[in-house]
């Protein structure tokens, strides 16, 4: 790496959406990122980055309601949405931006969710 394109990773504070485990470990592995993994087996996960480590913890879920899968990859949230039972339709390529049923809404079995990815 160039010393124009050095990071302080002091600097490096962000958080990632829900991801699946071993997507969020292998992205970290190749970028040499430090991590505390407190989970250590395939699920659902959300991480932290401060001061250059990662910390990756259990995404929880409640299956009872619908979750807020902006920003989450389209595979990983069609994956979860349909797993309740949802009827998903895509419109673009690429990551969550929106969806048409609000976060927090009760699921039924069944129902109609379209998610606007971040090209369509």
């Amino acid at each position: 790496m160039d010393s124009d394109t050095t990071i302080d990773e002091s600097e490096m504070n962000f958080e990632t959406p829900i991801s699946w485990h071993d997507d969020i470990v292998t992205v970290y592995d190749f970028l040499g990122i430090k991590k505390n993994d407190y989970i250590h087996e395939q699920q659902w996960a959300s991480s932290k980055i401060e001061n250059g480590v990662a910390t990756i913890d259990a995404a929880l879920i409640n299956q009872k309601f619908i979750p807020d899968v902006r920003q989450m990859k389209a595979r990983d949230a069609v994956y979860l949405l349909e797993n309740m039972g949802l009827e998903v339709s895509l419109f673009g390529k690429g990551t969550v931006k929106s969806q048409s049923v609000r976060s927090g809404t009760k699921v039924t079995k069944g129902r109609k969710i379209k998610l606007m990815l971040s090209t369509y």
